[in-house]
């Protein structure tokens, strides 16, 4: 649903902008997971929130990781003179494939420390978890350099 969205306001305001705007909400989303059940209202209201939140860097981290990796192919091969773009995108399905396994391995150990109705503290501590490893990840954002890539981009597409 937010799909057409996306891609209209990454033209408006940027792409990076847009996925720090999908970090902020998933960090959000995160943390306020790690109080459910503990909130004083309903567990069917408590989820109204967390579909709201998650739906838009749902909706971002679907479209834009690609096409920021498509621009960063486009001016390697503007500055580099070759063509790489399958070099780019291996490495990401690498990291992210690395990523996975990686959870497929510690969250069953976090979840060991507690995932009953009794002790949830494992289910807690994973989305906290889960929450520093996105700031993590908004950081390393920071550092792209949308501008400079994008005007090399858009020079290149203009040819």
């Amino acid at each position: 649903m937010f799909y057409p969205l996306v891609n209209r306001l990454s033209k408006k305001y940027g792409k990076k902008k847009l996925m720090i705007v999908s970090f902020l909400f998933l960090i959000i989303s995160f943390i306020y997971i790690s109080f459910m059940g503990k909130l004083p209202f309903s567990g069917f209201l408590q989820l109204i929130p967390i579909i709201v939140l998650s739906a838009i860097p749902a909706a971002i981290s679907g479209i834009l990781p690609n096409a920021i990796i498509a621009d960063c192919a486009v001016y390697d091969a503007s500055q580099s003179g070759e063509n790489k773009e399958a070099l780019y995108f291996g490495v990401r399905s690498f990291l992210t494939k690395f990523g996975t396994a990686l959870s497929v391995i510690l969250l069953p150990t976090i979840l060991a420390i507690g995932k009953s109705i009794e002790n949830d503290s494992g289910i807690r501590i994973s989305v906290i978890i889960a929450a520093v490893v996105a700031l993590f990840s908004l950081f390393a954002l920071l550092k792209y350099n949308e501008k400079k890539i994008t005007s090399k981009v858009n020079a290149t597409s203009d040819l």
